[in-house]
């Protein structure tokens, strides 16, 4: 009897979350492209408490917008493997029939709504780093299999982050930016930039030059691949051209 009842609180409990927006699959969103429609796709996992959080934080502040917007969630697998999802939570915009996906820090309410309020496609920066806090990148670490982190201080280095960045992310690595002093005394940084990938939890610093051939060959040696990517030599060859 009890354990039905601790069932049916914890259901209470996560519906709302859930429940806040209509689900979607590949179909309605065809349907909604064909129509011209703008909307948002939400791509999630169950048992994700990043996914639960976004979700609420999305909802939360919608309710100061205006009301027309078409948000949605989504785990269909086959809705987000045809978006190119990776990592979870997701949110993209469908606008004039473009999808664009939100790049910015999952926890900055600011950098949502804006996202959500911007007109033009355009206007969101493909190059923009994701920029995450202390408690953030350790949940991204334990949920997720693969992600690479830059840790930094300095804005005098932005050009450098972004060119690590646009190496890593043609591996379709998630690439972080974090500049918690904390988590550079946790994982004992002692330069600045620094370049850590994190597989399986397990952290794995990059000590060679910045050079892009180095880090291509850093990555090819210790990330899984994608199945499509079967030689290693090709992968180098065509990256560094």
């Amino acid at each position: 009897m009890f354990g039905r009842r601790l069932l049916w609180l914890l259901i209470l409990a996560v519906a709302p979350v859930w429940g806040s927006f209509d689900s979607i699959s590949s179909t309605k969103v065809d349907n909604l492209l064909q129509d011209q429609q703008d909307f948002f796709v939400i791509s999630y996992t169950h048992n994700c408490k990043t996914c639960e959080r976004f979700l609420e934080l999305v909802h939360e502040n919608i309710q100061l917008l205006d009301p027309g917007y078409q948000i949605f969630r989504t785990n269909d697998k086959k809705l987000i493997k045809s978006m190119n999802i990776r990592n979870f939570p997701a949110l993209t915009k469908f606008q004039q029939g473009k999808p664009v996906h939100y790049q910015l820090s999952l926890e900055d309410a600011v950098s949502i709504v804006d996202f959500i309020q911007e007109d033009s496609v355009t206007s969101q920066s493909e190059d923009k780093i994701e920029l995450v806090g202390a408690d953030e990148l350790e949940e991204i670490i334990a949920c997720e299999s693969l992600v690479a982190v830059i840790f930094d201080t300095k804005d005098s280095n932005k050009n450098e982050i972004e060119q690590m960045r646009a190496i890593i992310e043609e591996f379709q690595v998630r690439t972080l930016l974090t500049k918690e002093f904390k988590l550079m005394a946790k994982y004992k940084i002692t330069s600045l930039p620094a370049l850590m990938l994190f597989r399986d939890k397990k952290k794995i610093p990059y000590k060679g030059n910045r050079s892009k051939e180095d880090i291509v060959k850093w990555l090819v040696a210790n990330k899984k691949l994608p199945d499509e990517i079967t030689e290693k030599n090709d992968v180098i060859e065509n990256t560094v051209e």
